[in-house]
């Protein structure tokens, strides 16, 4: 959830509130960020921006790196049955 702006100096402001999506800056660096992950380019720098966010939450986040570390056990395979 987005932090609210406050008059009290101890609640961070988020800086997503004051974003400029026009800026050759923030085009720049989401798309920078897209050749990082391999995301495809989209003409709406905002839904790039939304496919990094999911990226990050669903790949990137330490629980799904410490799923995606796990063994994942299986029905062993013998291939000379097979060839």
């Amino acid at each position: 959830q987005p932090l609210a702006a406050s008059s009290n100096s101890d609640v961070p402001i988020d800086p997503l509130v004051n974003l400029d999506i026009n800026s050759p800056d923030f085009k720049t660096g989401v798309t920078a960020l897209s050749n990082i992950l391999k995301i495809q380019r989209h003409h709406d720098y905002l839904v790039m921006l939304k496919a990094i966010r999911i990226l990050i939450q669903e790949r990137l986040s330490p629980e799904a790196i410490a799923k995606a570390s796990q063994s994942r056990e299986g029905i062993p395979v013998t291939l000379d049955k097979h060839t």
